[in-house]
């Protein structure tokens, strides 16, 4: 009660994400800082894990979502396409997996593959048999498996419900069961939401 005040300041992070092979939705991460005093160096990796887009200048902003589209397309290619892809791949351009704990981001625990190669992207597969995009704990990883979840149990739900009534009972109750769930899904991630989409996929 007595004593100074302290600030608790929160950032909200959205990303579009694939939960299966033809179906993408928003998700939501919220991040606190604790003991906030108003003051940080946003460019300082060291103080801040994100950098906001208006910290940078204009030029640089459209040159960063010029490429966030291009990668919002190829997304929609790879990871929405409604089944796998068989894939030829660049150095660097996966990652290695390795056991241990730490953020899916901590460059200790992946290493990036030095040679080139194939591989299969699956979407669906990899949530069928458990596969991560990261290691150890990770909030925004976290609200990737929430989501797919969530899409899990909307899915069963409506299964359920068809089982249960047919004919025009069945489309208006589907119907209603959509719109109250609340969950938005793409079949195809929108011009508007490419730069907003999930940097990696699982092969």
């Amino acid at each position: 009660i007595m004593g100074k005040p302290m600030k608790y300041f929160k950032v909200c992070f959205q990303y579009v994400v694939a939960v299966g092979s033809s179906h993408a939705t928003l998700a939501e991460v919220v991040e606190g800082l604790e003991m906030f005093e108003g003051r940080r160096q946003i460019h300082s990796s060291s103080n801040l894990t994100f950098v906001p887009l208006a910290a940078y200048t204009a030029e640089q902003q459209e040159r960063l979502l010029d490429r966030y589209r291009h990668r919002g397309q190829v997304y929609n290619q790879v990871a929405l396409c409604g089944k796998h892809s068989y894939m030829s791949y660049q150095k660097g351009c996966f990652f290695m997996k390795r056991g241990g704990g730490g953020s899916s981001f901590d460059t200790s625990g992946n290493a990036a593959l030095a040679t080139g190669g194939r591989i299969i992207v699956d979407t669906q597969g990899a949530y069928d048999h458990g596969h991560s995009l990261g290691i150890g704990y990770d909030p925004m990883i976290q609200g990737i498996k929430y989501k797919y979840k969530e899409f899990s149990l909307e899915l069963r739900a409506m299964q359920q419900n068809k089982q249960q009534t047919s004919g025009r009972s069945s489309m208006a109750n589907k119907s209603r069961h959509d719109e109250d769930s609340g969950l938005i899904l793409f079949e195809q991630v929108p011009d508007d939401y490419l730069d907003m989409v999930w940097p990696c996929v699982v092969g």
